[in-house]
């Protein structure tokens, strides 16, 4: 269970990162409008749909289904004519359970303070038969954005034997030295091997500490952290795909299968 002041903590700390990026937030619209148009044809809304971290206005991923109404909730952004606006947040969504055919949530979990509550309460209001639809940025092991590798087949078992090569020259080597007696040799040998492999470890800190002291997101989720997420909000994923710069879309049902 959260404590109180803890809660109160992590919810000072969102208020304080979400003033610092609003200024970038236009900017984002403009330069991913491609990829959100992208994921609207992936999601293909239709019916009633939620819109959770919208924005003041339509975005363009609805403007590619067929909704018959669109509410978008935000808890920043001002209200701009011809959009039906909540201001709020996705942890405590003010509407009646089984409200929505649709609900989109998109590059917004990661700001939010609890996005396995903004999950829950999005399931909560969309209809037993309706859908959910999530666009999250995916980051990899080292703290970078996770994009997809751009590496041929070909290019990475070759690397790989490169790798295994090197390794099994290392071990001729050391059993060698072993065998000659040489220890001192040996000694050296593997210290300057333990550099060499802990060399591209040490490199991981600074993008460990650059994703905690990330200005703009309050967390930094992994793909198998999103399908951890979803499992325990117990939302079934229908459709998925990872794109190039490390966006996953995903199509999930409000019932189990």
């Amino acid at each position: 269970m959260t404590r109180p002041h803890t809660e109160t903590n992590q919810w000072q700390k969102w208020h304080e990162k979400l003033t610092r990026a609003a200024p970038s937030f236009k900017t984002c619209e403009t330069t991913s409008e491609h990829l959100s148009r992208m994921f609207g044809e992936f999601c293909n809304v239709s019916g009633t749909v939620l819109d959770v971290g919208s924005g003041p206005a339509m975005a363009p991923y609805l403007k590619s289904g067929r909704p018959s109404l669109c509410v978008g909730l935000d808890p920043i952004a001002k209200k701009q004519s011809g959009f039906d606006f909540v201001c709020g947040v996705g942890e405590y969504l003010p509407f009646r359970s089984h409200s929505f055919d649709h609900s989109v949530s998109g590059t917004t979990l990661d700001h939010c303070v609890h996005p396995d509550v903004v999950l829950q309460e999005m399931r909560r209001v969309t209809k037993e038969k309706g859908q959910i639809s999530l666009w999250i940025g995916c980051w990899a092991q080292d703290g970078t954005f996770d994009q997809r590798k751009t590496k041929s087949l070909g290019s990475e078992r070759q690397e790989k034997r490169s790798v295994l090569g090197s390794l099994l020259q290392d071990a001729r080597d050391a059993w060698n030295l072993f065998i000659k007696g040489d220890f001192a040799f040996l000694l050296s040998a593997t210290r300057a091997r333990v550099r060499k492999v802990a060399r591209p470890i040490r490199a991981l800190i600074p993008h460990k500490l650059s994703a905690k002291s990330d200005p703009y997101h309050l967390h930094h989720f992994r793909e198998k952290d999103i399908d951890s997420m979803l499992r325990t909000v117990r939302l079934s994923v229908l459709k998925r795909r990872k794109m190039p710069d490390g966006s996953l879309f995903l199509v999930t049902s409000n019932q189990l299968t």
